[in-house]
């Protein structure tokens, strides 16, 4: 949700602050993955991690490949301000998705 911020402010200061929060906030989304990816394995009983985790670096490497292939496709079509409000748009929709999942599933198993 953040991502469109650099665009929006006004200032090298306020750009450097956007930035530095996007960086942040970009570097946190690997760091619960993996943890969860192990734990998700383990609750199906299952071994393959190895398996599990060779997935997630090709869907992260083809994210990282097809990202700016797209992005630049965007700003060329709509304009860099729209392209990346609609990103954040985007990312907090699946985000609002996952926590709403989450919340479902944790309340099945609190049921069990």
């Amino acid at each position: 949700v953040i991502i469109p911020l650099p665009v929006f402010v006004r200032g090298l200061s306020a750009l450097a602050a956007a930035m530095a929060a996007t960086g942040l906030l970009a570097s946190l989304i690997m760091s619960p993955a993996s943890p969860a990816l192990a734990d998700a394995v383990e609750r199906m009983g299952s071994d393959s991690y190895a398996s599990a985790f060779s997935i997630l670096n090709l869907a992260y490497a083809v994210g990282m490949m097809m990202g700016p292939l797209i992005g630049s496709a965007a700003v060329q079509a709509v304009g860099i301000r729209v392209a990346l409000a609609g990103t954040g748009l985007g990312f907090g929709g699946y985000a609002l998705k996952v926590w709403t999942t989450r919340l479902t599933i944790d309340e099945k198993s609190a049921a069990d």
